[in-house]
């Protein structure tokens, strides 16, 4: 399993629509913008910049259309594993 950090989770947090993996992944829509994100976790857009590549490295998210930072069905599984994990 792919550990997130605690600043990975918010992030991804700022994205998710559904309690569970499997309504989150029959929509298919899960993304934030770069300023939700700045929002959701109070930091400047370098600090988010750097958390979108790491996101990216990971599998987990990526940036699309319009700054927008999508979840990879990877992703969904990743978050939800570290929410099984840690509860």
């Amino acid at each position: 399993m792919i550990k997130l950090t605690t600043n990975e989770m918010k992030a991804i947090e700022a994205t998710i629509n559904y309690d569970n993996r499997e309504e989150q992944k029959s929509d298919n829509f899960a993304n934030a913008t770069v300023q939700d994100l700045q929002k959701h976790l109070n930091w400047t857009p370098h600090q988010v910049a750097g958390l979108t590549g790491s996101l990216g490295e990971k599998g987990v998210a990526f940036i699309g259309e319009c700054d927008l930072l999508w979840l990879t069905n990877k992703g969904i599984d990743i978050y939800f594993d570290n929410l099984e994990a840690n509860s």
